[in-house]
């Protein structure tokens, strides 16, 4: 029977767990666990410690990150052409305002570009109807 050989195919090698937890389990048990509890258990890994290699707040006003004009992030100047993408990215709409805040600006705004459609094997003209700015 069909059927049958189906069930065979899409048999369960373990069974699921009878109840669901409130936290990862690192370390499974072969049996399921009780039912779970509001304490969570202690860490069963060490606790890592971190040194922080890089830092930035961007707390420097007016700065702009067009290639060679920042020494730490570059704004991309490029189309995005991926999943039929509607923007583009402009170098000139990431800066610091006044006070030092990243600004990432996104407008409405048209831009020509000229792409590779891989469909037809050609180059062609597109218009992107939003820009905004990648670091």
């Amino acid at each position: 029977d069909d059927d049958d050989d189906d069930k065979k195919k899409h048999r369960r090698r373990r069974k699921p767990t009878q109840s669901p937890t409130d936290w990862p389990t690192y370390e499974p048990s072969p049996i399921p666990t009780s039912s779970p509890t509001s304490v969570t258990p202690e860490p069963t890994h060490p606790e890592r410690v971190y040194d922080l290699v890089f830092s930035d707040e961007f707390n420097a006003p007016h700065r702009t990150f067009e290639d060679g004009k920042d020494p730490r992030w570059t704004a991309l100047e490029k189309n995005d052409y991926t999943n039929s993408a509607q923007h583009y990215y402009s170098q000139k709409n990431a800066y610091t305002d006044t006070e030092g805040n990243l600004v990432i600006k996104t407008e409405a705004a048209d831009t020509e570009v000229v792409g590779f459609n891989d469909v037809n094997g050609k180059k062609e003209k597109v218009t992107k109807h939003f820009k905004t700015a990648m670091l």
